[in-house]
């Protein structure tokens, strides 16, 4: 790797001149090297990666809208001395370059723009306009075989060219041209093989993780509006927004707009910044299935797909979950075997909310069904939560005595005791499941006189049932007897 020095970003430079750069703002030619927000705070850390950029054929930075990459190249290019015979060009794509003489029209453009292309260049004559020509391409490619130095070429917005004549366009640039290094800002992975230039080490990938903010990071944004966080504000914003930069940036506001009293109890996935943004950049992009499967199962952290089509059938999940992840929707998944995902904290609370407010049976049809499959994969405190967010009181009733009671004198009888505190008593049903739930809580209380009342009158409910009772009922019955008598010191009962 070249080593690079640093330096501060003069007032005003050329665009397109090698060495020190400062930009312009982008008037919409993408011919321009961007200015980086004067908010925006120095990040060593991310600079060292974008310094390999000039020694890899491509550069891939994806991440999703909000995690700051063009900020983070626009400030690397102003704060850096690249070596002497490497020259840069910017390009922001639209959706109008998405077709070859478009695209090839505007990357000449940005080329020549930054300074490595002589007079007598043929890429300084060139024009695709009237269309991509056997002839124009050769020409452009000796143009481009010419170049006495280096070009390093960013395209920002990678992600909104879709034409297939477009993408093999920049295979081929990367292919044919060892002089050319090409730097790719998408909100997904790239829609052209990269495979061997990753096993050829020619290819530099920089992810959500890498731009993920720190917690040096975190109150350098704090400062940038005139914050001094504690460092509990800062483990606590870090906590809430995963490093995602937009995130930390609205929660400096957020906090900055509190005055002197100000905490993060507040913020979170509805507070009104977050949710506007999430809304336009992550969900308004998405089709109405996929819409509809995020908000059904971001009641769930972490998700599967096995527990997805529990909570939302008739859904291809692991698709949806590979393909929400590659498009870097805040969706990460938690290995390799891509089998565990998990929701941005802050997205996952919106759709939640979302869910709860506008589709309120979907909302209880959603935790029932996670409420069964962590019954079924024997994880019963996972379960009985589902069922108390479904206020489904008779499915509570029921995995209680089936799968969660005998915890109550286990390991996890702190857990049970509190969904036990959180029941509604006097809407469960009249059974003697209901009166085991008051058993068990007056166990975990302490009030082991109060358990015999419960027990008689469940057993009186059993004999008078003409339908046939569970054995897990009973098992549980006599289990809470058992331990009711242990508490009293009853040792002849315990014996029966």
């Amino acid at each position: 790797m070249v080593e690079r020095q640093r330096s501060p970003a003069p007032a005003a430079s050329a665009a397109g001149l090698s060495g020190t750069r400062a930009g312009a703002p982008l008037a919409g030619s993408g011919d321009l090297l961007p200015t980086a927000p004067a908010i925006s705070i120095a990040r060593p850390r991310v600079d060292r990666l974008l310094d390999g950029a000039a020694d890899h054929r491509v550069t891939v930075l994806a991440a999703g809208p909000g995690w700051g990459k063009t900020t983070a190249v626009a400030r690397w290019l102003a704060s850096t001395t690249l070596p002497g015979d490497l020259a840069a060009g910017w390009l922001t794509l639209n959706p109008g370059l998405d077709d070859a003489a478009s695209f090839w029209d505007a990357v000449l453009r940005a080329i020549n723009a930054s300074g490595a292309v002589s007079a007598d260049n043929s890429l300084s004559f060139l024009s695709p306009r009237a269309g991509v020509t056997d002839d124009m391409l050769r020409l452009l490619h000796e143009g481009l075989s010419s170049i006495p130095g280096r070009v390093l070429l960013v395209l920002d917005d990678f992600h909104v060219i879709e034409d297939e004549e477009v993408l093999d366009a920049v295979a081929d640039l990367v292919a044919r041209h060892t002089r050319v290094s090409v730097m790719l800002l998408s909100r997904v992975q790239p829609m052209f093989a990269l495979h061997r230039l990753r096993l050829a080490g020619e290819l530099l990938e920089i992810s959500t993780a890498d731009l993920a903010l720190d917690r040096d990071e975190i109150a350098g944004v704090g400062r940038s509006v005139g914050l001094f966080l504690s460092d509990d504000e800062v483990a606590a914003v870090l906590e809430r927004t995963q490093g995602w930069p937009a995130g930390v940036r609205l929660a400096a506001l957020h906090l900055s707009r509190q005055g002197p009293q100000r905490d993060m109890a507040s913020f979170g996935g509805t507070e009104r910044s977050i949710a506007e943004y999430l809304l336009a950049e992550v969900l308004a992009r998405n089709s109405p299935e996929g819409r509809e499967f995020l908000m059904r199962t971001s009641l769930c952290d972490p998700i599967c797909a096995e527990l997805a089509e529990a909570i939302a059938p008739s859904h291809q999940a692991q698709a949806l979950l590979e393909g929400f992840e590659r498009h870097n929707e805040f969706v990460t998944a938690l290995g390799a075997d891509r089998v565990w995902f998990r929701y941005h904290p802050l997205l996952r609370e919106l759709l939640a909310h979302n869910l709860r407010r506008d589709h309120p049976e979907a909302h209880r049809e959603a935790h029932r069904g996670a409420a069964m499959w962590h019954a079924q994969h024997h994880e019963p405190m996972d379960a009985l939560a589902h069922a108390s967010a479904a206020e489904d009181w008779l499915l509570f009733e029921k995995l209680y005595v089936t799968s969660a009671g005998p915890h109550l004198v286990g390991a996890q009888w702190a857990a049970l005791h509190r969904q036990l505190v959180g029941l509604p008593y006097g809407d469960l049903s009249t059974s003697p499941e209901a009166e085991l739930c008051r058993a068990g809580l007056a166990l975990r209380e302490g009030r082991p006189l109060a358990i015999p009342e419960h027990l008689a009158e469940a057993r009186a409910q059993i004999e008078r049932s003409a339908e046939p009772v569970d054995p897990a009922t009973v098992a549980l019955l006599e289990l809470l007897a058992v331990a009711a008598a242990w508490a009293r010191g009853d040792v002849s009962a315990v014996a029966r």
